[in-house]
């Protein structure tokens, strides 16, 4: 009998998606903006946006007061609130 262990999730666009929101969170667009821009990375799928969001969350875990990891996490939260384009 053969087991096949499940497909892992590709999490680099995830990870560039959250590095993308941390830049822009801290560089002074609106967080609009910066939602839309991350939005147009991923036309049509949800997914990476939200592995970058949990990242987004794990870095808040681990430093409550990191202001920028809380600015990511609410642009990528208003990113999967937004409509694609």
């Amino acid at each position: 009998m053969v087991h096949a262990t499940p497909a892992q999730p590709d999490t680099s666009l995830g990870q560039e998606l959250y590095t993308l929101a941390l830049e822009l969170a801290i560089s002074g667009n609106s967080f609009g903006d910066a939602a839309e821009i991350v939005r147009l990375r991923t036309p049509g799928d949800e997914a990476p946006i939200e592995i970058a969001l949990t990242l987004a969350e794990e870095a808040c875990r681990e430093d409550p007061l990191a202001l920028a990891s809380r600015q990511a996490m609410y642009v990528l939260g208003r990113a999967l609130l937004t409509d694609n384009p």
